[in-house]
């Protein structure tokens, strides 16, 4: 990994080239094989990857009603991840003890770079405009899942009030 492929990551947008050569030695290769599951949801994490090479899958567990009585768990896959884009997961680890809210599997060989809590916080310490521009950028990233989310709740309340009067 070098500076070139940190600035292919939206998580560094603003960066500068200097900046980014300082980044690297604070990121770990991991190399997993194709089933492995990278964050598994409700494990606590604390550690950030970007996709290098391969794809993975970011599913979450719905309860779903079997029959009239039971009710069973079954992962809900959300989206497909490639490498080609420059994918990051698990950034709020880096903010704080994280419960992670979906699993990350490897639908290929991955190769990721990680980095972990400790070592964003020593790196946010040695250079504070580094440490605020990538807080800046987790912190829209955030925003815009809220907001998402947000839209879509407003959704499903409104099927569900609809579904409800029939």
């Amino acid at each position: 990994m070098d500076a070139k492929f940190l600035s292919e990551v939206s998580l560094f947008k603003g960066l500068e080239k200097d900046d980014l050569k300082h980044l690297v030695p604070h990121f770990k290769k991991v190399e997993v094989d194709a089933g492995t599951e990278i964050i598994k949801e409700g494990d606590t994490g604390v550690e950030m990857y970007i996709l290098y090479q391969g794809k993975v899958q970011i599913s979450k567990t719905l309860v779903i009603k079997s029959s009239k009585t039971e009710f069973s768990n079954e992962d809900k896959t959300f989206i497909t991840l490639d490498s080609s884009v420059r994918p990051f997961f698990g950034e709020l680890g880096l903010l704080m003890a994280d419960t992670r809210s979906a699993t990350v599997k490897a639908l290929t060989p991955c190769v990721l770079y990680a980095i972990d809590r400790t070592g964003f916080l020593n790196l946010c310490e040695d250079d504070y405009r580094i440490g605020f521009i990538i807080v800046k950028n987790i912190s829209l990233v955030i925003a815009q899942r809220l907001k998402r989310n947000n839209e879509d709740l407003l959704k499903l309340t409104t099927a569900l009030s609809i579904a409800l009067r029939k």
